[in-house]
């Protein structure tokens, strides 16, 4: 069974392995999409798979997760689990029929994906490469991919107001979708600990959302 340990800091100033508000991250060899779970769906009913011991993502501050129907299907498909530092974590994101559609959200561990009523298909689950990361961060100040300078990684920026079901990730992501094979990627990556004075913070950026 998946120990998860709540370990959120609210309003968080200082981390050990910061300096100057830099931090490094390795990502050695993740692959570029790994399949990780299929659901059926049926047309007049909602279909909910459990995961009694938590489903762990391989990435090491989880990752978004792509959905993609067999055929024709715009259910909603609600997640339920919590990011690497056990924070629980709701997300809800519509179908798009063979068309993959992506969480906002980096989940490290699933409990649970509702797929909503609307057709019979399967429903497949992939992790890909849109990784979340152990701070809130604003900047890429450098990468390499294996052992070359690069500039390929795409940071998307955190989100600092309150989340909601549908929000992206409050520490940001980064997109390393245009990268076909494993790789090491090690980036040097700017942190912010700014805290908003209604709802809080800091590293480790504002609340999740979770129902």
């Amino acid at each position: 069974m998946v120990n998860i340990t709540y370990k959120y800091t609210a309003n968080a100033k200082y981390a050990t392995d910061l300096t100057n508000g830099l931090y490094t991250l390795e990502l050695d060899n993740l692959a570029p999409s790994v399949e990780l779970f299929t659901v059926n769906a049926l047309a007049a009913e909602p279909v909910t798979k459990s995961f009694e011991q938590q489903f762990e993502i391989d990435a090491p501050f989880g990752a978004a997760i792509e959905v993609k129907a067999s055929a024709a299907y715009t259910g909603k498909v609600t997640f339920t689990g919590y990011d690497y530092l056990g924070q629980p974590v709701t997300e809800e994101v519509t179908a798009s029929g063979t068309t993959g559609v992506m969480t906002n959200k980096c989940f490290k561990y699933i409990s649970s994906v509702v797929c909503a009523a609307g057709a019979a298909v399967v429903v497949t689950f992939t992790r890909k490469l849109i990784l979340g990361v152990p701070y809130k961060t604003v900047k890429i100040f450098n990468e390499t991919r294996n052992g070359a300078l690069v500039t390929t990684t795409q940071l998307v920026q955190p989100v600092n107001t309150e989340a909601t079901v549908s929000s992206s990730e409050p520490r940001g992501k980064l997109n390393l979708g245009t990268y076909a094979t494993a790789a090491n990627v090690k980036l040097i990556l700017v942190a912010d600990d700014y805290s908003n004075s209604t709802i809080g913070g800091g590293l480790f950026g504002v609340p999740h959302f979770h129902a």
